[in-house]
């Protein structure tokens, strides 16, 4: 015969299950996303350079201009000298995207993990709207800010 002491013992030790099962499934995430932001880093600078590229041979003159400054910022010069500056801070997981001249376009990002398919993929998040970004389309958003933006 079950009693109520049963029932609590047996409810206690699903829960604790649970919590474990959580922990275990939080470390993982963490881990999953510290080993993948570089890589994710490296994939978004690659996506923005390419576009200054693209954008470079269709105009036929150097319209945008990646400045070297360091290996975890993207410094991008239009002719004009409107610019973007595009940080990754390692600690946070973020990339901060600042426009200069017209900061109302500057967005942050930040990588996290998101179930995709039944598996753990990292995406980049918009810190303004909580909504998952590809590098792809990232790029393309700053590289048209930049385009529009005026001095």
């Amino acid at each position: 015969m079950m009693t109520w002491l049963d029932d609590e013992l047996r409810a206690y030790e699903e829960s604790k299950q649970g919590r474990a099962q959580r922990d275990e499934l939080i470390l993982s995430r963490s881990q999953l996303r510290k080993t993948q932001a570089l890589h994710r880093w490296i994939d978004l600078q690659g996506q923005l350079r390419g576009a200054i590229v693209q954008l470079n041979i269709k105009a036929g003159r150097t319209v945008f201009e990646d400045v070297p400054v360091a290996a975890n910022r993207l410094f991008i010069q239009r002719e004009d000298g409107i610019s973007l500056a595009v940080q990754f801070n390692t600690d946070l997981n973020r990339v901060s995207c600042a426009f200069e001249s017209c900061p109302c376009h500057n967005r942050d990002f930040e990588l996290i993990v998101k179930p995709i398919d039944g598996n753990d993929a990292t995406i980049w998040s918009d810190m303004q709207t909580r909504a998952g970004e590809s590098d792809e389309r990232i790029a393309e958003s700053l590289i048209s800010s930049l385009m529009r933006c005026a001095a």
